[in-house]
């Protein structure tokens, strides 16, 4: 499934740049850009040399990154109208390379605090727009990602799962979060079972029950399809 940034930006789901950061950190296991050069309005020569360091089949030549896959070059521009970002610009920023299932991440930034990403197969040249950062499956066949933007309290949050087979990037399922419950991490418990754990309640976010005290959702593929079931709450931690 494919999506246009001008239609992406329609979806009104952006996330604060400072929530993703930590999301970042916490799930990228190769080399990506550090977490102080994630603004790519802010981008320096030296971060834009950095992002030509991480895999040597993407370059960054101006306003543009260009991809060399198997299949196809593939060309990331970035659209700007002047020195400050708008909702009306957007930029991407080359974050990594996850070889279990070739494909390259980038950060695509709207405006001075809201992204996504888009992610290209490196065999196919395929491009994919996911919510949130991609959580590899043990058989590395498929993803799944979450997203949640913080500055609301119902609406804004998304569980994603998508297959990677034959260069194609297809998203299975995709589910809204019941209304007092907030995605916060994605565990594969093998490799048709992914666990996603979140705070729960009502009002503002520090008023929000922790994980540990909240229900698991856990979504699991059988006879063909992704079935999504609410747990118990978790065990309180001592």
């Amino acid at each position: 499934m494919h999506a246009t940034p001008t239609h992406s930006r329609t979806l009104a789901r952006r996330l604060k740049l400072s929530a993703m950061i930590l999301l970042v950190c916490m799930w990228v296991s190769v080399s990506h850009a550090e977490d102080e050069e994630t603004n790519c309005y802010e981008r320096t020569p030296a971060m834009a040399q950095k992002e030509s360091t991480l895999h040597p089949h993407v370059r960054r030549k101006g306003d543009t990154l260009v991809i060399h896959t198997t299949a196809k070059t593939v060309r990331l521009q970035d659209k700007r109208d002047g020195e400050e970002p708008s909702d009306d610009t957007y930029c991407y920023l080359y974050q990594a390379f996850l070889p279990k299932v070739r494909l390259h991440v980038f950060l695509l930034q709207w405006g001075p605090e809201y992204f996504d990403y888009t992610v290209v197969h490196a065999q196919s040249g395929e491009k994919a727009h996911i919510l949130g950062w991609p959580k590899v499956s043990p058989d590395a066949k498929k993803f799944a990602s979450i997203f949640l933007d913080i500055s609301t309290h119902s609406v804004g949050k998304s569980i994603e799962i998508w297959r990677v087979k034959q260069g194609k990037v297809t998203r299975e399922l995709a589910f809204a979060p019941p209304d007092d419950w907030y995605p916060e991490e994605a565990e594969w418990l093998d490799s048709n079972t992914v666990k996603f754990v979140g705070t729960c309640g009502k009002g503002a976010p520090e008023d929000r029950q922790p994980p540990n005290l909240c229900p698991v959702l856990t979504a699991r593929f059988k006879n063909g399809a992704w079935q999504i079931n609410e747990s118990s709450q978790q065990t309180p931690q001592g």
